[in-house]
């Protein structure tokens, strides 16, 4: 069977929305529970607390949580688009039931099917996971082949890839 064609290139918003999403689910999400209980309870060895207190506390976490991740993450996405020179150029991804191998003007890689853990759909592209923190960025525009979509989501099934449509 032929190879899935496509063609890709990553902007910035849709860098920095995938970044917050890795950051805001599993290890992310766990660190931010993580760290509210220990907060509750280093305040209450203190005594008696009050709604003050507790208020606080709230504050303290979704202003880090919400106002300081997102901010350092935007100034990391940008500082990173513009020293990494693979993420502002267009790659060329080929894919198949074997392999998914792309290429790009300073850059080529081939990676296996076997370390795939995540294919995620979204409105307007795929976004394939590699590990937790890498992954490959496919814009539904860049598809050569409308019904090449569906051949992509095919090979995660009968690979036995998770797959969700967020």
């Amino acid at each position: 069977m032929e190879d899935i064609k496509v063609t890709s290139k990553a902007d910035f918003k849709s860098y920095w929305s995938i970044s917050l999403r890795v950051f805001y689910t599993g290890k992310g999400l766990l660190m931010i529970l993580m760290v509210a209980i220990v907060m509750q309870g280093l305040s209450l060895s203190d005594g008696p607390i009050s709604w003050f207190d507790e208020g606080f506390l709230i504050l303290v976490l979704v202003f880090i949580y919400g106002i300081m991740v997102p901010a350092l993450t935007y100034y990391t996405c940008k500082v990173n688009m513009k020293k990494i020179a693979s993420l502002r150029e267009q790659l060329r991804y080929a894919i198949n039931e074997d392999k998914i191998e792309y290429i790009g003007e300073t850059i080529s890689s081939t990676s296996n099917w076997q370390y795939v853990t995540k294919l995620i759909e979204r409105e307007k592209y795929f976004t394939i996971f590699v590990s937790s923190r890498s992954s490959h960025y496919l814009s539904k525009e860049g598809f050569e082949l409308k019904e090449d979509m569906n051949r992509l989501k095919a090979i995660a099934k009968q690979k036995g890839i998770k797959f969700s449509y967020k």
